[in-house]
């Protein structure tokens, strides 16, 4: 069997084990480090990840220890990126998703979750001010994982997501 050594796989000594025929990888990472024109600035051009996003390098150990669980099904409650990365992710892995995504989400990122064959379901709350009560959904299903979400510059906005396994719904 080829071991897979793409995208984070290449630091497959420094991550958690995961069995080799479960690894996930959509090429993530091995994005360029520039360094800013007459300075000692450095920075990580992310953009060009799969999704878009530096969440995939994430996202693809996440559902590789998914697959490995054998899930065949997931829900998140995300308003973009970590959406948009989790769908891509569970569509190249055969893993079903769903999207609890808010009403003020642009619908660009919508349109990109819909793009991978998984199901979004927008909650109304008005002003965006209160979170979704996500936890209505997660009583059909049973926690595989969550993750640390840090927005850029807001590190007092430090948030968990939380990815969970669909055992059943409605």
């Amino acid at each position: 069997m080829k071991k897979v050594r793409e995208g984070v796989w290449r630091f497959s000594d420094w991550l958690p084990a995961v069995e080799e025929e479960c690894k996930q990888t959509l090429g993530e990472g091995d994005t360029p480090l520039l360094r800013l024109r007459n300075s000692n600035i450095w920075i990580k051009v992310d953009f060009i990840n799969p999704t878009g996003s530096f969440k995939d390098r994430g996202m693809a150990f996440l559902i590789s220890k998914i697959v490995e669980e054998d899930v065949d099904r997931v829900i998140i409650d995300s308003s973009g990126n970590a959406a948009v990365t989790t769908a891509a992710y569970c569509s190249w892995a055969g893993v079903g998703h769903i999207a609890v995504m808010p009403e003020y989400s642009h619908m660009e990122k919508k349109i990109q979750v819909l793009w991978h064959g998984s199901l979004v379901i927008v909650e109304v709350s008005g002003d965006g001010s209160e979170p979704f009560p996500v936890d209505v959904f997660l009583g059909f299903c049973e926690p595989v994982a969550q993750f640390l979400d840090v927005p850029v510059g807001y590190p007092e906005h430090v948030r968990s997501k939380r990815v969970h396994k669909v055992t059943s719904l409605l």
